[in-house]
């Protein structure tokens, strides 16, 4: 991607503090068991949380 450009325009969404801190933990856990991998991309993807009905993690 010779071409592509350096910087994307997106929308930000906001996170409580509680879903930043089950963000890292998931981060966390993922990584140290090997399923992701920090990676060095210029470019990122958003996460969503999406709440269960019955309210468990």
């Amino acid at each position: 991607m010779e071409n592509a450009p350096l910087e994307l325009q997106a929308k930000i969404y906001p996170m409580t503090l509680k879903e930043e801190e089950e963000l890292n933990t998931f981060i966390d856990e993922n990584l140290k068991s090997g399923r992701i991998w920090i990676s060095k991309s210029q470019y990122a993807a958003p996460c969503f949380f999406i709440p269960k009905k019955d309210r468990s993690k």
